[in-house]
């Protein structure tokens, strides 16, 4: 029973940060050229989104070690969580 609601707490939160990063992504302006590539960035620049995709990493870890016996809802979170990581990513490379 514990495990199944730490599994949901970290479905939710995966969840919830997947769509703020869509709203973050969805609402920064395009860069103008000239500007230095994420690369070139200190770490302390967009820390909000570094650590969404910190604890988006942090999550798949965790549900990458929970049981598989969630009739694949498990598998399908890991795939969600793995789509939120590639978005945060896009996001940061866009700057």
């Amino acid at each position: 029973m514990i495990r199944s609601k730490s599994l949901l707490v970290v479905l939710l939160s995966a969840g919830f940060g997947a769509a703020a990063l869509q709203v973050v992504h969805a609402a920064s302006p395009v860069q103008p050229a000239g500007h230095p590539s994420v690369q070139q960035l200190d770490d302390d620049r967009y820390p909000h989104m570094r650590r969404a995709l910190h604890d988006l990493h942090a999550a798949r870890d965790t549900l990458q070690d929970a049981e598989a016996r969630f009739k694949g809802h498990r598998d399908k979170a890991i795939e969600h969580v793995d789509q939120a990581i590639q978005q945060c990513e896009d996001a940061l490379a866009e700057g």
